[in-house]
């Protein structure tokens, strides 16, 4: 088998106001070995200096000719340093005429962390980022990018403070092969990494959380060569771990659906849980899919939608307590109804697909009904 088928707000620093500053670190991007969906975000200071992390924010940008496009989540290696996704979505940006799919991470530290002696010339790996669906193939390039005055959500540029002093050295803030270092707030910056494999064709895998457990599910093609599946969970979104074996259906079709669940999860003592399915085929061949994230504390939710937000399509995830008619309903944000799907439950996992194409920008209410279901959630449709 070769294919799966499948926020916090954040204050920022004006790119154009840093006080104090001192130019002390640069910033690349590396690949971690093993791992062709992972990258680092790494920084080495050019002198000794002594410091506790008070915030950082960088820019990462792959080609918006990828279809479809990939998503991409960012991991803190800094304790007491989280992200979040500035403006809750990527963005496109532009750079010398390309078109590129922006993501811009802004970590805020408060102050927490340890006080670190860096030394001058050695790499401090700071941050992942972790990219699912796609395609990517060898040819793809990922940028660690800044653009003139933060780009068009005026954030995508590289930023840090230690001690709330600015760090960065400019205008040489990035460094390793094909790094370009614009005049800083006018002109392009960046350093390319290339040959990144990212997972090809992964279109549905769903993890949903029902209760404290979490409901799995998958589509596959090619199936007649699988041996078997293996469940793979991680409470940082690096390191996985086996949990749980799903033998192939072996039935001679060529298009199949699983599902498990995995229970439990607060007795694993982490906000959030990251799931992943490795698939081997009887020659030993693997494929993994894409990673999905939940978050344990929040409630369990019938009704998901992946992605969210969407550019084209999205699908809901719909975990149905029992068999029946229902319907599923888009309205946008004056009540206005866009779709609607009648819709036949199963007890269990259901999927649908809701086309976005055609429809402006902006934040939808899909509601759900049916199936011992009542439930709205919404959806933002971007450009």
């Amino acid at each position: 088998m070769k294919k799966i088928l499948s926020l916090l707000t954040f204050g920022f620093i004006s790119a154009a106001t840093f006080a104090q500053a001192v130019d002390v670190f640069q910033a690349t991007i590396k690949k971690v070995p093993g791992q062709d969906n992972v990258l680092k975000f790494v920084i080495r200071p050019l002198i000794n200096y002594t410091g506790q992390f008070s915030s950082c924010q960088f820019a990462i940008s792959v080609p918006a000719s990828i279809v479809p496009a990939p998503n991409a989540i960012v991991i803190s290696r800094v304790v007491g340093l989280t992200y979040v996704l500035a403006n809750a979505v990527a963005t496109t940006q532009t750079a010398s005429g390309s078109n590129f799919r922006n993501w811009t991470f802004i970590g805020d530290g408060v102050g927490a962390g340890p006080t670190v002696n860096y030394m001058a010339g050695i790499e401090y790996e700071i941050a992942d980022i972790v990219f699912s669906d796609g395609p990517f193939d060898a040819s793809s390039t990922v940028r660690l990018s800044s653009y003139p005055d933060g780009g068009t959500d005026g954030q995508s540029y590289f930023y840090m403070a230690l001690n709330g002093t600015q760090t960065v050295n400019r205008p040489n803030q990035y460094y390793g092969p094909g790094s370009v270092n614009g005049i800083f707030e006018t002109g392009f910056s960046f350093v390319p990494l290339s040959e990144v494999v990212l997972p090809v064709e992964f279109k549905s895998f769903y993890a949903v959380k029902s209760g404290d457990d979490a409901r799995l599910s998958w589509d596959v093609s090619a199936d007649e060569k699988n041996s078997h599946f293996e469940v793979l969970r991680s409470t940082d979104g690096r390191n996985f771990q086996n949990v749980q074996r799903v033998n192939a259906l072996q039935n001679g079709r060529s298009d199949n659906s699983y599902q498990t669940s995995d229970l439990s999860l607060s007795k694993l003592g982490s906000r959030e849980i990251f799931y992943q399915i490795n698939q081997t085929d009887r020659d030993g061949t693997q494929t993994k899919s894409a990673v999905r994230k939940l978050s344990v504390d929040g409630l369990g939710k019938s009704v998901t939608a992946f992605p969210n937000p969407a550019r084209t399509t999205t699908k809901l995830v719909v975990d149905a307590p029992e068999n029946g008619k229902g319907a599923i309903i888009m309205r946008d944000a004056l009540g206005r109804q866009i779709q609607n799907i009648n819709a036949q439950f199963n007890k269990g996992i259901n999927h649908f697909e809701l086309k976005l194409m055609n429809i402006a920008s902006g934040d939808y209410n899909i509601s759900v009904m049916g199936g011992g279901i009542n439930e709205t959630i919404k959806v933002t449709k971007i450009n």
